[in-house]
């Protein structure tokens, strides 16, 4: 088996350990061993690519929640759009806190355009 075949196939491991299935299921898709696919997660890149796909389901998940949310926000009801509010900032400030060397950028359809100040320039 060629190389590339191999790590595409540790990949697709990662990706579908991310989304929730155990290595003897992973393994059963993939055709491989179990402890094929324990042994390939020891791998540094694998790792990332794991923790990357862990990231896309978590920001796919808050986009919907974001979306769900939004309506509630701009209840009537005061009480409601407040604990909307708070349940958004406490689903997103996990990934935030967690991501915190990555840039993440956030768009909510239907949002006005903001735009964000330059950073200041270094001083040399």
């Amino acid at each position: 088996m060629s190389t590339v075949k191999v790590k595409n196939e540790m990949l697709e491991a990662a990706g579908l350990l991310a989304e929730g299935k155990s290595p003897a299921e992973a393994a059963r898709v993939l055709g491989r061993a179990e402890s094929t696919i324990r042994r390939w997660m020891k791998d540094e890149s694998v790792r990332e690519a794991y923790r990357e796909a862990i990231l896309r389901t978590a920001l796919v998940s808050y986009a919907r929640a974001i979306r769900k949310l939004s309506d509630q926000v701009d209840a009537e009801n005061e009480a409601v759009a407040q604990r909307a509010a708070k349940d958004l900032i406490d689903r997103f400030g996990d990934v935030i806190m967690q991501e915190q060397d990555r840039e993440i950028v956030v768009r909510v359809v239907g949002a006005p355009e903001i735009g964000m100040p330059d950073p200041p320039e270094e001083e040399t």
